[in-house]
């Protein structure tokens, strides 16, 4: 090897890595880690046998809230079609997260049937709402809520909460 080589090999090795890759890099592992939680949950079902049981408050909750994100993030496209670009892999996760969500909540046996009704519309939705930077406050609180969540369940549905909460965290950087 002459010095030329050696010295490009050396300029490469000690090049700092920048924040946009270790962003980037972090961003892929979280969403690859939620992802094989949220296809854990899907592959193995689980039927509670308890005829009385109901289904946690906190995951109906968490149903009801991803029904809400995939709401604002509608009338985010409607508001500004720029934002349809980025929101779109986003919207299909949470759509995701509600499937996983739905057959967590329908696995209960006192668990009520799948809802008919339409999604109930917010009457005015503030315009600042509806920006990238509002839909990334609404992600991180929604990431917060789930880890909440996910801490006072047990079994597969805090794994699920769990994995949902850090696909919310990766959705906040994303927004950055």
């Amino acid at each position: 090897m002459d010095a030329s080589t050696a010295a490009s090999t050396s300029h490469r090795a000690s090049r700092p890595i920048s924040r946009r890759a270790v962003l980037l890099g972090s961003g892929v592992a979280v969403i690859a880690a939620g992802g094989g939680g949220v296809g854990y949950g899907l592959l193995r079902p689980v039927h509670h046998t308890d005829a009385a049981a109901s289904p946690p408050a906190d995951l109906v909750a968490a149903l009801a809230g991803e029904g809400a994100l995939i709401e604002r993030i509608d009338a985010a496209v409607a508001h500004d079609p720029s934002l349809h670009r980025v929101l779109a892999g986003v919207r299909a996760d949470h759509v995701a997260h509600q499937t996983v969500l739905q057959a967590a909540v329908a696995a209960y046996a006192g668990a009520p049937g799948p809802s008919t009704s339409a999604p109930t519309a917010t009457p005015t939705t503030p315009a600042t709402e509806l920006t990238r930077a509002g839909l990334r406050e609404r992600e991180v609180a929604a990431g917060t809520l789930a880890a909440a969540r996910a801490l006072r369940l047990t079994g597969r549905d805090a794994t699920v909460l769990a994995s949902i909460a850090a696909s919310e965290a990766s959705h906040a950087e994303l927004l950055r």
